[in-house]
C-alpha cells in the first residue's frame, strides 16, 4: 500500500494522521454541539447507510400493500408494475416523508384503496 509519502515512511502512522485530520475537519465543518466525530448526523447517516437497520427493515421504495394483506407480511412489489401506488395513498392521506437517516423510524405502511366493486356505494346527495 503507497501513501504520498517517501519510500520507508510508515503507511500506518500516515495513514492514521490521515484519519484524525479527516475527523478534525468533520467536526469543524458539521458540529452542532461538542458531539465527537462517530456522534456527527452525517456520519450517523452514513453509518445506516452502509450497514442496514438493526430493525430488520427492508430498503426499497415504499410498496402499497393489498387492501386484503395482513400487516405482519412483507409486501411485495407490484406484479403489474404500479409501484406509484404508496405514492398516491400517500397524497390522499398522510403526505408522510422520509425522515432523517441518522434517525431512522420508517414509513409506514399503507394500502392500495380496495377495487370499486368492493367498495360500498357512496350516498347520493340530494337537493
Amino acid at each position: 500500500m503507497r501513501v504520498a509519502g517517501r519510500e520507508g515512511d510508515d503507511v500506518p502512522g500516515v495513514a492514521t494522521q490521515i484519519v484524525q485530520a479527516f475527523k478534525a475537519e468533520a467536526v469543524m465543518l458539521y458540529r452542532e454541539t461538542d458531539e465527537p466525530f462517530e456522534d456527527l448526523r452525517i456520519v450517523r447517516a452514513f453509518r445506516n447507510a452502509a450497514k442496514g437497520f438493526a430493525d430488520g427493515k427492508p430498503v426499497h421504495y415504499p410498496r402499497a400493500a393489498a387492501h386484503d394483506l395482513e400487516d405482519t407480511q412483507a409486501v411485495p412489489p407490484d406484479p403489474e408494475g404500479k409501484n406509484f401506488e404508496w405514492f398516491v395513498q400517500n397524497e390522499r392521506t398522510g403526505r408522510h416523508a422520509l425522515d432523517a437517516l441518522w434517525r431512522p423510524q420508517g414509513l409506514p405502511m399503507l394500502r392500495e384503496r380496495e377495487p370499486r366493486a368492493n367498495r360500498p356505494a357512496r350516498r347520493q346527495h340530494r337537493p
